[in-house]
């Protein structure tokens, strides 16, 4: 918003996605929301105020219980003003989401080198994606 004048820009990814409806379910004096987690969701929004990108996570495809390996994720990057700039795919088993800023970058845990006794981050440097302009 600006000037009291609403605008709208794209900040999706370039795949299409699936959303499906999720169902209600009756329980005792409740009714629960169950969501289909098959669905495409959006699923996190953060500035790096390192680089001023704009990262927003979302799960292109969720698993099923027949086929938990098919879920794809992707990290999309957006400079401030939402142009788009990378897209990058990544498994959240092996990738947290929800990183911080360095002044070396913005770092996201590893999992599948994390113990008890150690955590690994990977910082990934936005300032170095070129510019088409």
């Amino acid at each position: 918003m600006k000037n009291r004048k609403q605008t709208w820009k794209w900040a999706g990814t370039t795949e299409s996605l699936v959303f499906k409806k999720g169902t209600t379910v009756p329980s005792g004096e409740y009714t629960v929301f169950q969501p289909n987690h098959e669905s495409s969701k959006y699923m996190g929004l953060d500035f790096d105020t390192q680089t001023e990108k704009i990262l927003r996570w979302v799960r292109v495809k969720g698993p099923t219980k027949e086929n938990m390996e098919q879920e794809r994720n992707r990290l999309l990057v957006f400079d401030e003003k939402l142009k788009p700039e990378a897209e990058l795919e990544f498994n959240r088993e092996e990738l947290g989401m929800y990183g911080f800023n360095t002044p070396k970058g913005y770092a996201l845990s590893l999992y599948s080198l994390t113990t008890d006794d150690v955590t690994v981050f990977a910082v990934i440097d936005f300032s170095k994606i070129n510019s088409l302009d």
